[in-house]
C-alpha cells in the first residue's frame, strides 16, 4: 500500500487548501496545535469541556503507534495527540457500530440495553430506550451544554425517529445523520460521502459537501454556540463504507501504478478523518482547548476484508476475536500526569461513561455507574503509578435486538488481565486463547487434546465469570483477581 513518506514531518507546515468541488478545506499536513497545550493545565473549577470522538471501523492494526499491523495508515494528528496524553493499548469495543455507541453513551453493556447489533433506521425493531440515562443527560445536571454531531445509529424511523439524539439521547442539539451512508435518504435519493441527507434537530435536508469536512464544520459551529462547560460528541462516518477516494487535500496516499484498490481507499479515508480532526483541534482557541478533555476511540475493529496481518483474515469487524473488538483509544486533557505514556490496562467502551462523568466532577459519577460495567479511568489519567481499574473486559453480539431471545446470532467473549480469553457461540461451542502467549489467536486451546489440569481450573473460572457477566451478576469489575 504505497504512501507518501515523511508525513509526520509535514506537521510543521500548514498550507492553504487546494480548490475542491466537494468543499473540503484542509490539507493532510495541518498542525493539530496540541503540543504543550495541556502542560501544567489544571481542571477548571466549573468542570472541563469534553470532546468525545468515536471513529468508525478503525482497528488497532490500522494505527502505527500500536505496532501491530503490517502496513498501517499514517495518522500524524492522532500520533501528536498521543504525545500529549495517554494511549490505552488494551481497549475493547463491541463487534459492530451500534452496541459500542450505546455502551459509550450509557455506560451499559449490550445485554443491558438490548442493543446487540446494528440498529437500522429504516427497519422496525428495538432501539435505544428513553429510560436509559445518557452522558448528555447526566452532564446536564452538572451544568453542561451538549451537542451531538455525526452518526447516531441508535434509533429507528418507527420509534423516536430523526429527533432521537435529543428526545432519547438527551443532547441539546444534533446535526448529523440517522444511519450509515448506505441507504437512500427520506427524499428517495441515494447518499454518499459527497451527497447525503443531514438531520438537524429532527429535520432532514440534502447536503452536497464532503461528509467528514462538513461534520467538523458543524462541530466548530457547535463549540462557538455552546457556553462552557460543554460536551461535544463527534461521530464521523469515516472510515466506514462506502469506500471511496477522499478529496486529495485530505490525505497523502499514493495509489501507485495499479490505481485505487480498496485498501488504498480505506487508508485515505483514515487519513482524511485524521486530517479533519487536526483542523478541529487547531481551530479551537488554545485557551479553550486547554480546558478540554479530548477522548478518541473507535467503535469496532477493522472490516474483515481489510484486516492487516498478522491478524487473521476472518477476525475483523463483526466478531469477538481481537481484530473485531480491540480498538485504539487516546485521552488528553488538563490534569494529566506524565503525558506521552502508553498504558496496557484493560479498558472497555462502557468505561468512557464513568470516566467522562468523573472528569466533569459529577457528584453522582460512581452512583450512575454503580453496577460496575462502567469504571472511571480518571485515577490512571491523573496518576501515572495508578493500578488497573478492572480485571476483565467483555464483548458480545446478538440478533435480533432486545433484552431476551430467542436469538438467531449470539457471540460472547470475556477476557481477563492475564490474557486468558473465552469465546462462546450460539450453539454452545467455545474457544479458549492465551493472549499472553498467542496475541493473534492462532491456537484454540480447546481444539483437540486434553487440557492441563491448571488450564482446566482457569477455564472453569472463566466460564463462571462469563455466566455472571452476561447474566448481569458481576458488580465492580474488580470482584475477580486476574
Amino acid at each position: 500500500m504505497p504512501r507518501a513518506p515523511g508525513l509526520a514531518a509535514l506537521l510543521l507546515a500548514c498550507h492553504p487548501p487546494d480548490p475542491d468541488p466537494l468543499g473540503a478545506g484542509v490539507r493532510a499536513d495541518v498542525d493539530p496545535g496540541v503540543a504543550g497545550v495541556w502542560n501544567d493545565a489544571a481542571p477548571p473549577d466549573g468542570g472541563p469541556n469534553v470532546l468525545l470522538v468515536l471513529l468508525d471501523d478503525i482497528g488497532v492494526d490500522q494505527v502505527e503507534a500500536w505496532g501491530l499491523g503490517a502496513d498501517p495508515a499514517q495518522t500524524p494528528v492522532l500520533d501528536a495527540l498521543a504525545q500529549e496524553g495517554v494511549r490505552f493499548t488494551q481497549a475493547y469495543a463491541q463487534p459492530v457500530c451500534s452496541p459500542t455507541r450505546a455502551a459509550v453513551l450509557t455506560g451499559r453493556s449490550p445485554h443491558q440495553t438490548g442493543i446487540g447489533s446494528q440498529v437500522v433506521y429504516q427497519e422496525q425493531g428495538w432501539s435505544l430506550s428513553p429510560e436509559e440515562t445518557t452522558l448528555a443527560e447526566a452532564l446536564r445536571t452538572r451544568g453542561y451544554a451538549s451537542t451531538a454531531v455525526g452518526k447516531w445509529h441508535l434509533d429507528r424511523r418507527d420509534a423516536a425517529g430523526p429527533d432521537a439524539p435529543r428526545t432519547v439521547g438527551g443532547f441539546d442539539r444534533f446535526t448529523g445523520f440517522d444511519d450509515n451512508l448506505l441507504s437512500d435518504g427520506s427524499d428517495g435519493l441515494p447518499v454518499s460521502y459527497a451527497s447525503w441527507e443531514e438531520t438537524v434537530d429532527g429535520v432532514h435536508g440534502r447536503v452536497d459537501h464532503y461528509n467528514t469536512t462538513h461534520l467538523v464544520d458543524r462541530a466548530l459551529e457547535a463549540v462557538d454556540a455552546m457556553p462552557e462547560p460543554w460536551f461535544l460528541y463527534l461521530a464521523p462516518a469515516a472510515a466506514h463504507r462506502p469506500f471511496h477516494v477522499p478529496p486529495p487535500q485530505l490525505h497523502a496516499v499514493d495509489p501507485g501504478d495499479d490505481g485505487w484498490r480498496l485498501a488504498e481507499m480505506y487508508d485515505a479515508m483514515i487519513g482524511s478523518v485524521d486530517a479533519e480532526l487536526g483542523r478541529l483541534l487547531s481551530t479551537l482557541d488554545p485557551e479553550v482547548l486547554a480546558r478540554t478533555w479530548v477522548i478518541v476511540m473507535a467503535d469496532n475493529g477493522t472490516p474483515a476484508l481489510l484486516v492487516q496481518p498478522p491478524f487473521p483474515e476472518d477476525a475483523g469487524k463483526g466478531g469477538v476475536r481481537e481484530g473485531g473488538v480491540r480498538v485504539p483509544l487516546w485521552m488528553a486533557g488538563p490534569g494529566i500526569e506524565d503525558p506521552g505514556r502508553a498504558v496496557d490496562h484493560l479498558v472497555q467502551a462502557t468505561d468512557l461513561f464513568a470516566t467522562v462523568l468523573d472528569l466533569a466532577r459529577h457528584p453522582d459519577a460512581h452512583a450512575l455507574a454503580d453496577d460496575g460495567t462502567s469504571l472511571s479511568l480518571r485515577p490512571v489519567l491523573e496518576d501515572a503509578d495508578a493500578g488497573p481499574v478492572r480485571t476483565w473486559v467483555a464483548a458480545e453480539r446478538f440478533e435480533p435486538l432486545g433484552l431476551s431471545g430467542p436469538y438467531d446470532l449470539r457471540e460472547q467473549m470475556v477476557r481477563r488481565a492475564d490474557g486468558l480469553k473465552l469465546l462462546r457461540a450460539l450453539d454452545g461451542s467455545e474457544s479458549l486463547y492465551d493472549l499472553a502467549a498467542d496475541p493473534f489467536e492462532a491456537v484454540d486451546l480447546l481444539d483437540g487434546g486434553e487440557l492441563d489440569p491448571e488450564v482446566e481450573v482457569e477455564l472453569a473460572a472463566l466460564r463462571a465469570l462469563a455466566d455472571e457477566v452476561f447474566g448481569g451478576g458481576v458488580r465492580g469489575g474488580r470482584s475477580r483477581a486476574p
